[in-house]
């Protein structure tokens, strides 16, 4: 027994002070790690080979982006790393080697290969890695833009470092009027603004300086404005715009539009103050507004476009544009003419109300932005009067309210001894010459066709402070309408005389229609027509209507079917919103047709009072 254990001590002794010693001396390594040989490397991929060492059992191995990292051991073996491009386990009795390829890596991209092995006895080894970076000898460039608000976004293929270079924006012009130096077909900008650059990562930033709304615009830099990582710079950036081969606007490069923008059209001159239309030759005048410059094309676009000419029961609307009816002016503003018979299309008649209507999008500017949809008007035309269309004798027809029946009258009109009261004035009135001092006086307009008569101007003197008066019953004037030379119609207020005196004063008579027609005054000799105050053949105390034997019906005087004392539709006490037995001023409570009341109305003469009758 003895001996056998200085046998086995002997042995230990012995082998304890063997020396190993190698010819080429390596690294110390664990005996189980296997070996990483890195292969040719290009820019998106590369080929890895992993070489396990005697006595493996099983090896594994991994390929993540980024560089090198901890790792645990067993997680590798048994392949839970997996987020990268490659991994796998490998059996060493069937495979002591294995190349592993990568491919579609990003470029100058850091990536590690990890590895690992266990022995046969299971026991797992050093995890050993190796970093491999990509190449990258492709120049950095745009894969996407977008635009809005003046600023474009363009994302690069990788990340890019601005290297101080100026960029510039050319902006181009939609429509091209005749004679324009500028076309956007053949790449000739209206201007060019510079850019303001950014880059950040992948994202670069180009910020215009103001360019007008609805500009076309393209972005260009110089070579080198931006390199990558590894100094590889961008290649110049030459964007413009051309058509394509069915016409139509196409760009390349950093192009794109500035959203364009509805305008309202502006009235040039002073038309703002315009409300009567004289000269269908005058053009109206319209402008855009600043910053908006129109395209002026031989006619705007057709459609919408309407003008109206409303006479009331007649009416002309036209929805195309004449030949005639659009120009430009000296000032590049559009000159708009009514349509008239030079341009083929009948006039408006005087007294039509004359409106023009563009819709949006019946105009645009250089850039392509529309007009809002803009009315003018609505005018007058002009009838054209002179004074010589309303002097003159004209005989009068008249309904009176309350004789109940048409009345024939002369009224003469002649030029105005005093241009403050009223360019014309009236010497004749209600079948009477009125005082040399109390000229009914009105102003007539030859524009709109109207004369204009005001309320409570004295006819005649019936004391030092009474008078016969003319009255408009509710209104502070009355307006007579000229529809062709030489006749005046009422416009629907009553009007007539009314004794203004203390004791009694009232309605002398007041007529619901009134129609003057100019013509040869008679001789001094002749009856000019029935005393509009007389009313013959019936009892001046009588209110005629009320005779019981009458047949209103059959009356001359009468609107058939109605009371021959209403104004149709109304009460024939009332002109709407008076009652035409109160003085002008007075209670508006009383009511001429109730009983009691003082209002009472007389025939007229300067030369006698007829008798009084209680309304």
């Amino acid at each position: 027994m003895k001996k056998y254990l200085l046998s086995l001590l002997a042995v230990a002794v012995a082998f304890g002070c063997t020396k190993f010693e190698h010819e080429d001396p390596i690294a110390v390594v664990n005996p189980s790690s296997p070996s990483i040989t890195v292969g040719e490397v290009g820019e998106t991929g590369f080929s890895a080979t992993i070489s396990a060492q005697a006595g493996t059992g099983f090896y594994s191995y991994a390929v993540l982006k980024g560089k090198a990292t901890d790792l645990n051991p067993t997680n590798l073996l048994k392949v839970n790393y997996k987020s990268g491009p490659a991994a796998g386990t490998v059996d060493y009795a069937k495979s002591p080697s294995k190349t592993v390829t990568v491919e579609e890596l990003d470029r100058n991209t850091v990536y590690t290969v990890y590895a690992v092995a266990a022995s046969e006895q299971g026991t797992v080894g050093e995890v050993v890695y190796k970093e491999v970076t990509t190449g990258d000898n492709e120049k950095p460039g745009p894969k996407a833009i977008d635009y809005a608000d003046y600023v474009l976004t363009a994302t690069f293929n990788e990340p890019v470092t601005y290297k101080g270079k100026r960029a510039t924006a050319n902006y181009y012009a939609v429509n091209t009027p005749k004679g324009a130096a500028f076309n956007i077909a053949e790449n000739i900008p209206v201007g060019t603004v510079n850019v303001t650059i950014e880059a950040d990562g992948n994202t670069v930033t180009f910020a215009l300086d103001t360019i007008p709304n609805g500009a076309y615009f393209a972005i260009n830099y110089p070579e080198g404005t931006f390199e990558d990582a590894v100094g590889n710079p961008t290649p110049a950036m030459e964007s413009k715009f051309f058509l394509d081969k069915d016409g139509k606007l196409d760009g390349e490069g950093f192009v794109g539009r500035q959203d364009p923008v509805n305008f309202d059209l502006e009235l040039a001159g002073d038309i703002d103050s315009i409300a009567i239309v004289k000269n269908l030759m005058e053009p109206i005048m319209m402008a855009a507004p600043e910053g908006f410059i129109f395209f002026k094309s031989e006619n705007p676009e057709d459609g919408g476009y309407s003008i109206k000419y409303d006479g009331g029961n007649e009416q002309h609307i036209y929805t195309q544009p004449g030949p005639y009816d659009f120009g430009w002016s000296a000032e590049d503003n559009l000159a708009y003419c009514f349509p008239n018979a030079l341009s083929g299309r009948p006039d408006p008649k005087g007294g039509d109300v004359v409106t023009i209507s563009l819709p949006e999008g019946f105009l645009t500017d250089i850039y392509g932005n529309a007009n809002n949809t803009f009315v003018i008007g609505p005018f007058l035309y002009s009838f054209g009067y002179t004074l010589e269309d309303v002097i003159g004798y004209y005989n009068v027809e008249a309904y009176s309210y309350f004789q109940k029946k048409t009345v024939t009258f002369p009224m003469v009109i002649e030029e105005s001894d005093n241009e403050e009261e009223g360019n014309v004035m009236i010497t004749t009135m209600f079948g009477d010459k009125l005082d040399e001092d109390q000229h009914l006086y009105a102003d007539f307009d030859g524009d709109s066709g109207t004369l204009t008569i005001p309320d409570w101007q004295p006819l005649w003197a019936l004391s030092e402070e009474e008078f016969i008066r003319f009255a408009a019953n509710g209104e502070d004037y009355i307006v007579l309408s000229m529809p062709e030379s030489g006749v005046l119609k009422d416009t629907g207020v009553w009007f007539g005389y009314y004794y203004d005196e203390e004791a009694e004063p009232g309605w002398g008579d007041i007529f619901t229609s009134f129609t003057a027609t100019r013509g040869e005054a008679p001789d001094p000799g002749e009856d000019p027509g029935e005393d509009p105050g007389e009313d013959p053949g019936e009892d001046p105390g009588e209110n005629p209507g009320e005779d019981p034997g009458e047949n209103p019906g059959e009356d001359p005087g009468e609107n058939p079917g109605e009371d021959p004392g209403e104004n149709p539709g109304e009460d024939p006490g009332e002109n709407p919103g008076e009652d035409p037995g109160e003085a002008p001023g007075e209670d508006p409570g009383e009511d001429p047709g109730d009983a009691g009341t003082t209002a009472v109305r007389r025939h007229i003469s300067p030369k006698h009072i007829g008798t009084r009758r209680v309304i």
